[in-house]
C-alpha cells in the first residue's frame, strides 16, 4: 500500500479501518498502536509539510526536533482521529 502526498499535502491512500480503530480508543494511550501501525503502513510524511500542519494544532513546542517518525505518528493519529469523527482526512492540510 502506498501512503503519498502532493507537493501541497494532498494524501493519497486508505488509511485500514482496523488502523482507525485501534489508534482511536477512548480513554486509552494511543502511542502504542500509533506507533506498530506506523511502522506496518510503512507511513511516512515530508517533514517541512509535516512541521507546517502540526504546528497549526499549537500541541507540540518540539517539532524542529522530534523525529521523522515521531511526526509520521502524530499525523497519523490526527488522520485517524478525523476519520474516525469526521468521516474522511484530506492530508497535511486544514
Amino acid at each position: 500500500m502506498e501512503y503519498s502526498f502532493d507537493e501541497y499535502g494532498n494524501f493519497s491512500g486508505t488509511i485500514p479501518q482496523e488502523c482507525i480503530k485501534e489508534c482511536t480508543q477512548p480513554g486509552q494511550d494511543a502511542s502504542i498502536p500509533v506507533s506498530f501501525w506506523v511502522r506496518k503502513l510503512g507511513f511516512s510524511v515530508p517533514r517541512q509539510l509535516a512541521e507546517k500542519y502540526l504546528e497549526e494544532f499549537g500541541a507540540w513546542d518540539d517539532l524542529q526536533t522530534a523525529s521523522d517518525t515521531k511526526l509520521a505518528e502524530r499525523v497519523l493519529w490526527i488522520a485517524c482521529g478525523d476519520i474516525d469523527e469526521d468521516g474522511g482526512w484530506f492530508g497535511l492540510i486544514h
